[in-house]
């Protein structure tokens, strides 16, 4: 186990965020990677910094991205620390200061890296320039994504990103990238600004961290020494993740000049209002506040659209279960990380757009659904038949008339707790199905979902231990009975 301290981001007041100075471990993400096995996943994550409990940290990454960066990482630091050690140089050099003793093994070693580095850098930067100036971009600069709005208070030009100009669905990313080194680089030979507007940004248009990575790769050094601030303008999970991904290949100095702009009124503090020129759906943004989690299912419902007519936790996190994770061991037994399950929560009741797909911890994901049918105010076997469904299990000692009798009950069930009933009952049978890989039975996925989807409207916690081992076995019988129970969940 390891524990490493995070980027520290800084609001406008130049304070640090205590959430985010904060160090967390990654149980569940080493435990994911002794299930996979895949030793370029293990090696990163051992390496790679976690911690920041306002981001969704390492379990983000797909599969791919996972494999690709631990693959890269080493080469990865060795390049931040040539870049470290050349910023150090040119300090020293300013101040007068030899950099290392004349003729020193040491000295000369750290002398030919960054020389070696700096030029191979050059040299890739060079060659992206070259092709970029023979580009005809008329069709990027009618997108107007890349822009440069004024200048702050000290003179310096100030160039602002749209993010979600960015066109949906298939996109020449890499066109982009010749379009911006095109457009930045006479600006980057001296000091600038830059604001980064996450407004809006959507899975539809956003770019993949691993090319968001490779991308930064290939800037060369004026670009992020003669950076001086970079303002993220609404930020949110995504572009929290992508400054996390991106830290191997950052300095030091490079947290200094970061700041998260959550209220656009917050910027004009540093750039006079004046010298912006933002489209009026930044200017006027407003995040949606209305809470999925811990609140009643109606609410839920109206929070965001579904195209199920379900909770939308539950329209993203089932398929993803189902899809990727059914012969996890544990998977609903284990926890997953608490900060990032946390993190998910407040972006679910913030209003952003979440994608599941992109969890690489299944124990994430699966603690995502624990966590909003054990927080929902009334569980989805209302309380109205909690008495009813333990009288069954009191008296019914057979099968069939316990199973006819249970199956009139849930007919009594809201239609919308049938129909999240339905998804749930069919994802618990099919982990069950691969309980000789994942060592989740029925007996086990019942002791998990028991207490939470059939409870008493009460806080006597006699009674709920007294009651415990018949809601289990009540439970259960409902995972392996679903065949014949399944017709009472359709939809009135």
């Amino acid at each position: 186990m390891y524990s490493v301290t995070d980027y520290t981001y800084r609001d406008l007041e130049g304070t640090v965020d205590p959430r985010a100075a904060g160090t967390e471990g990654a149980s569940g993400w080493s435990r994911t990677q002794r299930a996979s096995g895949r030793r370029s996943c293990r090696r990163f994550s051992r390496q790679m910094p976690t911690g920041g409990l306002t981001d969704l940290d390492l379990a983000q990454l797909s599969m791919a991205e996972a494999a690709s960066l631990g693959r890269d990482y080493a080469a990865e630091e060795r390049a931040a620390e040539r870049e470290r050690q050349l910023e150090t140089h040119d300090e020293l050099e300013q101040s007068s200061s030899p950099p290392t003793t004349p003729g020193s093994a040491a000295g000369s070693a750290a002398a030919a890296g960054g020389r070696g580095g700096k030029k191979k850098s050059a040299q890739q930067y060079e060659y992206y320039l070259q092709m970029a100036q023979g580009e005809d971009f008329t069709s990027m600069e009618e997108l107007n994504v890349l822009y440069v709005s004024g200048k702050d208070p000290m003179g310096r030009p100030v160039v602002v990103f749209i993010a979600s100009r960015l066109p949906q669905g298939r996109f020449d990313l890499d066109t982009m990238l010749l379009y911006v080194i095109k457009f930045m680089d006479p600006i980057v030979e001296n000091d600038y600004v830059l604001i980064f507007v996450n407004t809006h940004l959507s899975t539809a248009n956003r770019p993949s961290l691993s090319w968001l990575r490779r991308a930064y790769t290939i800037f060369n050094r004026k670009y992020k020494k003669n950076l001086k601030s970079l303002y993220i303008v609404h930020p949110n999970f995504w572009s929290k993740l992508a400054l996390r991904v991106l830290k191997p290949l950052t300095s030091g100095k490079f947290s200094n000049k970061l700041y998260n702009v959550t209220d656009i009124v917050d910027l004009y503090r540093f750039v006079d209002r004046a010298e912006l020129d933002l489209p009026d759906d930044v200017l006027h943004y407003k995040s949606s506040r209305r809470p999925v989690f811990g609140v009643p299912l109606e609410d839920a419902l109206n929070a965001r659209h579904s195209k199920s007519n379900i909770p939308v936790v539950i329209e993203d996190a089932i398929p993803v279960l189902r899809a990727k994770f059914l012969m996890v061991e544990g998977l609903f037994r284990l926890s997953g990380s608490r900060s990032q399950i946390d993190e998910l929560k407040r972006a679910y009741n913030g209003g952003e757009e979440v994608d599941l797909n992109e969890v690489r911890d299944p124990h994430v994901v699966a603690g995502l659904l624990k966590a909003f049918v054990r927080e929902m105010p009334e569980p989805l076997f209302t309380f109205a038949l909690y008495d009813k469904f333990l009288a069954a299990e009191d008296h019914l000692k057979d099968e069939e008339k316990w199973t006819a009798t249970v199956h009139g009950l849930m007919k009594k069930l809201p239609n919308t707790n049938k129909k999240i009933l339905r998804q749930l009952f069919v994802l618990l049978r099919e982990v069950n199905e691969q309980s000789d890989t994942n060592m989740m039975t029925s007996r086990n996925l019942a002791i998990v979902f028991g207490p939470n989807i059939l409870r008493d409207n009460t806080e006597d916690t006699a009674a709920v231990v007294l009651d415990a081992a018949k809601v289990n076995n009540i439970m259960r019988k409902m995972i392996d009975h679903y065949a014949e129970l399944d017709s009472a969940l359709e939809a009135e």
